[in-house]
Formats: structure tokens, sequence, C-alpha cells
């Protein structure tokens, strides 16, 4: 599989000795490549805890008073979107995913013309 930018599902599939078969799925996200540098500290999001059990903190750093955070699931779908408002380029912002089943989501942070993406992993 050669995975575009965006969400793309792994499927790996095997058949054992006795001709049992099985498989497993995950996503992969792969980021476009815009010039910004993973490092770069003028936009980041902190999650914590993570792994958690649906509800969590967002810790926000931008260079601006506002971006827009969206949570998707590993299909790429939006599951929440938010306009956040930050004081001196800072916020903080708790969620809670409690209704959606376990397993990983990306949140995404736009502004500026920059995004941040980071790893959400729910465990109940």
């Amino acid at each position: 599989v050669i995975a575009d930018t965006g969400i793309t599902m792994i499927t790996y599939t095997f058949t054992d000795a006795n001709g049992c078969n099985g498989s497993d799925s995950t996503g992969l996200y792969v980021d476009i490549c815009s010039g910004i540098s993973v490092d770069d500290a003028s936009v980041s999001i902190h999650i914590y805890p993570n792994p958690n059990n649906g509800v969590f903190t967002l810790s926000i750093s931008m260079n601006s008073d506002g971006g827009v955070l969206e949570i998707m699931d590993v299909l790429g779908q939006s599951i929440y979107e938010e306009i956040i408002a930050a004081k001196s380029g800072k916020a903080e912002k708790t969620i809670s995913l409690a209704a959606q089943a376990n397993g990983i989501y990306f949140a995404r942070l736009t502004t500026k013309g920059q995004t941040v993406v980071q790893k959400i992993i729910l465990q109940k």
C-alpha cells in the first residue's frame, strides 16, 4: 500500500499453517508537506492524558489569537470542530469523546496558514 496524504487504512491479512485466516486494520496519517517544520514552536498542541478514557485536555500555543480545532477519526471524518480563541496565543480546552469508540483520533489546529496535527489514543 502506498499512502497518500491524509488518512489511509492499512489492513494486514494472514493465514496460519492450519488454514485459519485473520486480519487487522489501522489508520496511517500522512501529513501534507507544507514547508512548516515539525519543530515549529509557534503552533503546538499538547494532549493530556494520552492515552485517555475519552476525556482529555488540549494545551494550545499558537502564533495568533485564534484558530480552528478539528478532531478527526482514522478515516479522516471530522467528529468535532471549534473555533479556538486564545489570549496571548495560549488556550486550554477540555474535550470529551466519551461517546466515541476506542481507537486513534487526530487533533488538527489550523491558524494563520499553519497546521499542526497530534494523535489522540482513546482507551476506555
